[in-house]
């Protein structure tokens, strides 16, 4: 007996009216893993959103672990900063003796003492004083040809860029309406080829390790 149309639209009108029927039709014809296949799917779905969320939080943790490690570095370098400036401080007849004679450090205190008595007079404005009050080191000295009094006005970074010559240089200007002759000196352990080239040209004494550097 052959299979019709209406036998098949029978089946189907047969098939909604009976649901246990339908369900073993579809597990005669398709398998439990095919009938299972929706629930795969979801569980998919479902792994692959938490595998997102297990990166999103990943990323989220290594940029925290990388700011961490921003604020570390920039710490260690202030640090380091500070130890060169004492160095500097401690050994300066040592490491300036190369500029000019008898090096003695003048104190923080004193040359404030005098940049504030400039300030008074009306040599120095406000913004000159406190840029003054953050120099590295001022030794004073003789200079070598003729032995007349002079002062180094020394800014200190392990390598010396553009930016410390420039320092250098503004804060000795600033230092001439307080003393004499003053010198701009920066001073480290490095030097960038730009720190060279600007020192040179701008007349900036350049000392490494303790060494003036003349070219």
């Amino acid at each position: 007996m052959s299979f019709t149309i209406q036998d098949f639209q029978d089946l189907l009108q047969l098939l909604r009216e009976r649901p246990d029927w339908r369900a073993q039709m579809e597990r005669a014809l398709l398998g439990d893993e095919f009938r299972s296949l929706p629930e795969i799917v979801r569980e998919l779905a479902e792994a692959q959103k938490r595998t997102e969320e297990q990166i999103a939080a990943l990323v989220e943790r290594m940029d925290k672990f990388a700011a961490a490690q921003q604020r570390m570095e920039t710490e260690l370098g202030t640090v380091v900063g500070l130890l060169l400036e004492l160095d500097y401080s401690r050994r300066a007849v040592a490491y300036l003796s190369g500029l000019a004679l008898k090096i003695r450090v003048v104190s923080h205190e004193e040359f404030m003492a005098h940049v504030q008595d400039a300030a008074d007079e009306g040599r120095l404005n406000e913004y000159e004083v406190k840029d003054i009050a953050l120099l590295d080191l001022l030794a004073r000295g003789q200079r070598r040809p003729d032995r007349q009094e002079i002062y180094l006005a020394v800014e200190i970074s392990k390598t010396v860029r553009e930016r410390d010559v420039f320092r250098a240089e503004r804060r000795a200007a600033l230092l001439q309406k307080v003393y004499p002759t003053v010198v701009p000196v920066a001073a480290g352990e490095l030097a960038s080829a730009g720190a060279r080239e600007i020192a040179k040209e701008r007349g900036v004494e350049l000392v490494l390790n303790g060494h003036n550097v003349d070219d």
